[in-house]
């Protein structure tokens, strides 16, 4: 278990870094992350390099037994070389190129930058692929979080992806269906970026724009990747990626460069601490196995006004349980002392701007003493679960090319975190996997919001149906293609044989408008849209009530081969998702560890091991007591307790406990 946080080493005077060091060793931290944003003091002028400051810190975090996870900086770089050649700078959809002063106005396709910046990660690596204190690389910081850039560089690199991807420029015509508003090509040269326009573009020329755009990154991640391994293979690589943001690329293509996948989480205090908890779920299934979490707050954001901000005692404690608890086995806060320049002054650390330990540090300091006491009990366990909801980057994408005709961009996100919200109040496991993801480890796969598809992918679904496995759809799902086009009877053909039913007609709901409809005697509601489902060799197992569309199937479901594929006809209130998922989990044999579901406000979550170890994490998210009951005698690790019975929890309390 790594424990430690970002640190940089040149906001502080070098005579504070032994001092640092000792506040840090004196809360258990065992590891640092550093070097992003470092380029200028690395490579002060053009070819002339400064190691010595980067040296002289790594040989004394090393002597104090502070480990290091290094970053070769590279969206960054120094004035000297923007100056050098302009032509580096993004340029916005408004055809704008970005000014020197921010971070991440530089393009990521651009010769130059990527060959100065690929040379400073191969200098990096020869000369620091031995040093007893690095154990491991962190490639740059927060990859695909830059702009979309529009310059001649990407332009041509665009063009060339089209050539590639579509082989004609026919074939392209028609898979974009240009002859919409008559934008047909007559030669891929006449095929430019997405700028600023006066409605929207094409849907598949956005689409294959996203797809291009993460290309790139994934391009980029792999030479910057490529440059480290060519010095040191053994350590292993990493990088930080982003929660729910908005992201520009498809995290599942990065794990062919990737050993071990890394993430910020910045989630609210208070009673939302939970709301974003998916986001953890989806870096985990990039590589199906535990995380690093390489940016974690620890404390309040100077920032007036801010809601759910400051930390209660015992609230960052919860925080970082909660992400080991989901799989992460490496904590970095952001950051170890706060910074009294530039924009992010106002970031809450164990330590102020004098370095000294501040109201937070305590707390930090006792989750340090405790994980060092039981990592070797969380050696070697991971989280496994039965259930998954697919999250799928392309249908992501094709719900944001204008909510005039696409529906809310916060759709896809809302929806899926509130199916997976569902799934874990009821005390069990879930993972979010991508469309390639491994369906056959699984007995229940939801789906919230899976819009394009492509034939490979249609067989995996029917397939894992076939083989058993309960496949759960909802509406606009298997709508479209991999271009966006939709299918004549808004379904694939294939699908519309799994689910047994006709979606051709639907309505839709506006704002605060509800379908109401009943289920197992209960009643409950559905929002935005309804499929008016004509049921063919499905079973209709509820019904919408009220309105026009009175007596359609709410929920319908068919047996095909030895599993089952079900259809809910509108987004579905989060009572419904409770009750119903309870209900079938029940069908496929799948309980929560406690045996029953937990209440509310405490998480459960559990990690095991090969050797058959379990932790059970029984989390108060709440400042309220919390109690429950336990279905057996067990080990309170985290607190040296033993417990049988009813236990009880203090505000945001945790336990982790183990059997005996």
């Amino acid at each position: 278990m790594l424990f430690g946080a970002s640190y940089y080493p040149p906001h502080r005077d070098e005579a504070d870094w032994s001092a640092d060091l000792d506040t840090m060793v004196a809360a258990h931290v065992n590891a640092l992350r550093l070097g992003d944003f470092a380029w200028s003091r690395l490579e002060p002028r053009d070819g002339e390099y400064d190691f010595g400051w980067l040296d002289r810190y790594l040989d004394l975090a090393h002597r104090k037994g502070v480990s290091v996870l290094l970053i070769p900086p590279l969206r960054c770089p120094p004035a000297w070389l923007f100056n050098q050649d302009k032509s580096m700078a993004i340029v916005n959809e408004s055809g704008v190129a970005l000014g020197f002063g921010s971070r991440y106005t530089f393009c990521i396709n651009h010769p130059l930058f990527r060959r100065k910046g690929l040379e400073l990660a191969s200098r990096m690596a020869e000369r620091y692929a031995k040093h007893p204190a690095v154990i491991g690389w962190h490639l740059d910081n927060e990859y695909g979080d830059e702009p979309d850039c529009h310059c001649p560089v990407c332009a041509a690199k665009w063009r060339d992806w089209l050539r590639n991807r579509y082989g004609t420029i026919e074939a392209l015509n028609a898979a974009w269906g240009t002859v919409f508003w008559t934008m047909e090509f007559d030669d891929f040269e006449q095929i430019h970026t997405p700028r600023l326009t006066k409605t929207y573009h094409n849907t598949g020329l956005l689409q294959a724009w996203r797809h291009f755009r993460s290309d790139c990154t994934v391009e980029i991640v792999g030479l910057h990747a490529e440059a480290v391994r060519r010095h040191d293979p053994v350590r292993p690589i990493t990088t930080n990626l982003q929660c729910l943001h908005n992201p520009r690329t498809n995290y599942h293509h990065l794990r062919k460069h990737l050993d071990v996948v890394g993430m910020n989480y910045y989630p609210a205090y208070g009673p939302t601490a939970r709301a974003n908890s998916l986001g953890i779920a989806v870096n985990r299934g990039v590589l199906g196995k535990n995380i690093h979490i390489h940016e974690l707050r620890n404390g309040p954001h100077a920032v007036p006004g801010r809601p759910n901000n400051a930390p209660a005692p015992g609230e960052i404690e919860r925080l970082t349980l909660h992400t080991i608890a989901n799989g992460a086995d490496a904590i970095f806060y952001f950051q170890w002392t706060a910074v009294r320049f530039g924009p992010e002054q106002s970031h809450g650390t164990p330590t102020g701007y004098d370095g000294l330990p501040n109201r937070n540090y305590p707390e930090v300091q006792r989750i340090g003493q405790k994980l060092a006491r039981i990592a070797p009990a969380l050696a070697g366990t991971e989280v496994r679960s039965d259930v998954a909801v697919i999250y799928d980057f392309p249908s992501r994408w094709a719900m944001q090319t204008g909510e005039e005709w696409t529906g809310p961009a916060a759709l896809h996100n809302d929806h899926a975190k509130k199916i997976y919200n569902a799934i874990r109040l009821l005390g069990v496991n879930c993972d979010a996997i991508g469309r390639d993801g491994p369906f056959a480890s699984y007995k229940l796969i939801v789906a919230p919001f899976l819009s394009c598809l492509d034939e490979a992918l249609v067989d995996r679904l029917v397939d894992y149906v076939q083989l058993g496995g309960t496949l759960v759809f909802h509406p606009l799902c298997g709508m479209k293609n991999a271009d966006t086009e939709i299918y004549p009877r808004r379904l694939h053909p294939k699908l519309e044989k799994l689910f047994g039913i006709d979606v051709r007609d639907f309505t839709t709901a506006g704002p605060g408008e509800r379908a109401p409809f009943s289920w197992a005697g209960g009643e409950s509601h559905g929002e935005l849209f309804v499929d008016l489902v004509k049921p063919g060799e499905a079973t209709v197992a509820a019904r919408f009530r009220g309105g026009w569309w009175d007596g359609y199937p709410a929920v319908t479901e068919r047996c095909a081969g030895a599993g089952r594929a079900v259809w809910i006809a509108t987004f579905a209130d989060e009572v419904f998702y409770r009750d119903w998922i309870a209900d079938q989990l029940a069908r496929i044999g799948v309980r929560s560890p406690l045996g029953y579901v937990p209440p509310a406000g405490i998480e459960v979550a559990q990690r095991v091991a090969e050797d058959g170890r379990a932790l059970l994490f029984l989390i108060n998210t709440t400042a309220e007591r919390q109690s429950l009951t336990l279905p057996a005698p067990m080990r309170d690790l985290w607190n040296e307790d033993a417990l049988s019975g009813e236990v009880s929890f203090e505000p945001w309390q945790v336990r982790i406990t183990a059997k005996g």
